[in-house]
């Protein structure tokens, strides 16, 4: 709203500045410079989100580009290292039992914004097509060809979150079996779980040790308390 009405309304500059002092200097508040998220993939999802289609507008309105922030350049690597396309569910937070290939169209646009054909490669495998969304669009560029991530670190620590994610084959999922680890310093505040010192492992795309426990709806009592 504030990108839309500068040269209309004068208080929408200081509506501008405000919300992008905001993202340069306080946001995320679930998540560190490392790029780990405390909420789980499904709502690191939805607020990045939320938060790249402000990234994308106010680069092309103003050529400020938050994608310097340690936070935003690291952040797919939370996706890349915890939440595979080809693995059956998506720990630890709500929604840990929903498929990760959701995760693509955040993939895409985070792959043009960093230049970075592993994450490309994400987006591809969860058989994200650009079009289907407005981010996707704004961040349309097919010259980025994917590389798959076979040939980066087999793990990788997010000590914010702490979560750690360990894998045999990066990537392929014909080969790869995952450790995921979390102790994390939020504790179960807001979409996190009860869930201290917790691990899911997966083998070839299903899930073995899994992450349990959800909650039935939205305030029911198993939620609430």
């Amino acid at each position: 709203s504030a990108l839309s009405f500068a040269h209309e309304w004068p208080e929408a500059r200081s509506w501008l500045e405000y919300a992008t002092l905001l993202y340069m200097t306080s946001y995320p508040a679930w998540g560190g410079d490392d790029g780990g998220w405390q909420e789980g993939p499904g709502y690191w999802r939805n607020y990045m989100t939320f938060a790249l289609h402000y990234v994308v507008a106010l680069q092309q309105a103003t050529g400020i580009d938050l994608m310097q922030k340690t936070f935003f350049r690291n952040t797919p690597n939370y996706a890349l290292y915890t939440a595979m396309p080809y693995q059956e569910h998506s720990p630890f937070g709500d929604g840990q039992n929903d498929s990760p290939g959701s995760l693509g169209r955040v993939m895409y646009a985070f792959s043009t914004l960093t230049q970075n054909p592993h994450f490309r490669w994400y987006a591809d495998a969860a058989r994200h097509r650009p079009g289907a969304d407005v981010l996707s669009l704004a961040t349309y560029d097919p010259a980025l060809k994917p590389r798959s991530p076979q040939d980066l670190p087999p793990a990788r620590v997010f000590p914010s979150v702490g979560l750690v994610s360990m894998h045999t084959a990066l990537g392929d999922a014909s080969e790869d079996i995952s450790l995921l680890l979390r102790s994390s310093p939020y504790g179960s505040v807001s979409h996190g779980h009860a869930d201290q010192n917790a691990f899911a492992i997966e083998a070839f795309g299903r899930g073995l040790a899994i992450a349990t426990g959800y909650y039935p709806w939205y305030g029911s009592p198993h939620h609430q308390n």
